[in-house]
């Protein structure tokens, strides 16, 4: 990797972190592969930048989904 493309990841990293831009154009802008850019977020344990009404809407969903599959078992 060049090294305007090492300066380049975590600026991006931290505009992602400050929910300046999205995964999506993390992603797109990342000059490596998407798992890579998921292994980076988490190793910087970055919270993605999601609205707290969808982070709990999701987060109530995931409990009914877990919820279910606890009754089935």
């Amino acid at each position: 990797m060049k090294g305007s493309q090492k300066e380049l990841i975590p600026k991006l990293l931290e505009l992602y972190a400050e929910g300046r831009i999205s995964l999506k154009k993390l992603i797109k802008l990342a000059p490596i592969p998407p798992l890579e850019v998921f292994s980076l977020i988490a190793t910087h344990n970055i919270e993605p930048n999601i609205p707290p009404e969808i982070d709990e809407y999701t987060y109530d969903i995931a409990l009914k989904i877990i919820e279910t599959i606890k009754e089935k078992n």
